[in-house]
């Protein structure tokens, strides 16, 4: 049982995970890159924040123009059955936007090693199908503009409809309750758990 989680620890464990090669050690984080199924080499990096958690990121720089597109996206990702243990979501540093994948490990209490490493080689068996998934639904979406034009929100749930797998407003309908407001406020609750709209 591992009490008191170290980098040593965490590069050790990277170590072991045959994709995975120039770990460094700096700042307070460890990065390492990860050759993804297209051959390139992505960065990611793993902090202990807290002492108490280990936290793995990696992050894609987007264009300001597929932000709104991003979210969508992540949004998508997370809804995959596939997504265990890992979260995707748009965000900014500074001025600029990325889209990242995150997964975490609570180490109060103590972990195995058998689960840290588990939980890395899981991060690491994900960053394929976060790449494949939000490059295709960006260039399937295109830039925001393309369909935040509309004021009646027209194209926007056509977008959506279209990219989630042909769901319609009268689809999502049956299973969502949904309150549109022409200044782009929506509503949204379960049905089994709604109250009557009136």
């Amino acid at each position: 049982m591992i009490e008191e989680l170290s980098f040593a620890m965490v590069q050790e464990a990277l170590k072991g995970i045959s994709s995975v090669k120039k770990i460094k050690l700096q700042d307070e984080a460890l990065t390492f890159q990860y050759n993804d199924k297209d051959g390139d080499n992505v960065t990611s990096i793993v902090t202990i924040q807290d002492d108490e958690r280990l936290l793995c990121v990696l992050m894609i720089p987007i264009s300001e123009e597929h932000f709104v597109t991003s979210m969508i996206c992540a949004n998508a990702y997370n809804m995959r059955k596939d997504a265990h243990g890992t979260f995707a979501y748009s965000t900014q540093i500074g001025d600029k936007p990325f889209i990242a994948l995150e997964a975490h490990l609570i180490t109060r209490g103590g972990i195995s090693e058998a689960a840290l490493k588990q939980m890395l080689r899981n991060f690491i068996s994900h960053i394929d199908t976060f790449e494949s998934t939000m490059i295709s639904a960006i260039q399937e979406l295109g830039p925001d503009s393309s369909f935040l034009k509309s004021s009646d929100g027209e194209s926007f749930w056509g977008v959506l409809g279209a990219f989630f797998n042909g769901y319609t407003a009268a689809s999502v309908a049956q299973h969502f309750r949904l309150t549109y407001r022409p200044n782009w406020s929506f509503q949204l609750t379960r049905c089994d758990r709604a109250a009557p709209v009136g």
